[in-house]
């Protein structure tokens, strides 16, 4: 290790759920499985103290300076933990270090189950769809799936990309799926300008963030699907088609 560094240690496991400590158990989570895998981080820096251990899980919580973070690392972390049935323990004192463990139940595989044949593959269409995804990978995935159905595709890399695709092409469009956090102007922004500049296109939001709701976004926001990353094909089609169709119910999330 060099000096001034510090060390980190991962350590993972398996643990019989009655053996973990019980008043952490019952006062924060109880579990619901006998046995729970874990994966723990440990270190040896400066640590934390109370006042920050209790908020480092809430959303916007940052203790870097401006620009340097959005606190939304840790929020998005403990909602999917908490989405797979699991939860994470954090023990830290200044001076001390600090440990992070997360826990996750362990279950035996399900034999697969059998799909209706009619909900195996959602249809496709022809219509022109808007795609704004600032992570190239992502938009290049949901291009490929999108045309590999019928659809014709239009790419932007953020908010204003878009902004000036909608205004020139606006009446081509019959659908727009973008995502909510971007540079330069994010997609809740965007829906609201589209909508200032009469697009008639429906949207649909994508998010990674566990803690980006219909609530947070804005007014008109929960007349939007909203599609949480990471997303399947089959999540991806399905929402399109419906949305598409007009069959999806306000402030639906998939």
């Amino acid at each position: 290790v060099r000096e001034g560094a510090g060390r980190i240690s991962l350590r993972t496991g398996i643990v019989e759920a009655e053996k973990v400590d019980r008043e952490f158990v019952v006062g924060s989570y109880r579990p619901a499985a006998r046995h729970y895998v874990f994966f723990e981080v440990l270190d040896d820096g400066c640590g934390m103290d109370e006042k920050t251990r209790s908020k480092i899980f809430d959303p916007f919580f940052t203790t870097k300076v401006v620009g340097e973070g959005t606190g939304l690392g840790l929020s998005m972390i403990y909602g999917m933990v908490k989405q797979h049935g699991g939860w994470i323990d954090v023990a830290s004192a200044l001076g001390q270090g600090t440990s992070v463990s997360l826990y996750f139940p362990a279950c035996q595989p399900e034999s697969p189950r059998p799909t209706p044949a009619a909900a195996q593959e959602s249809r496709g269409g022809s219509e022109t769809i808007l795609v704004v995804e600032d992570n190239e990978p992502i938009r290049r995935v949901a291009a490929r799936v999108l045309e590999g159905v019928g659809y014709e595709v239009r790419l932007a890399s953020d908010g204003e990309k878009a902004l000036a695709i909608l205004e020139n092409e606006g009446q081509k469009i019959d659908l727009v799926i973008t995502d909510v956090v971007m540079p330069k102007l994010g997609g809740a922004e965007l829906h609201q300008r589209a909508l200032e500049l009469g697009c008639n296109a429906p949207f649909i939001f994508t998010s990674g963030y566990s803690v980006v709701t219909h609530a947070n976004l804005h007014e008109n926001a929960h007349l939007t699907p909203l599609l949480n990353k990471p997303w399947s094909t089959e999540d991806l089609k399905r929402c399109v088609r419906e949305t598409l169709d007009g069959h999806i119910p306000t402030a639906t999330a998939y």
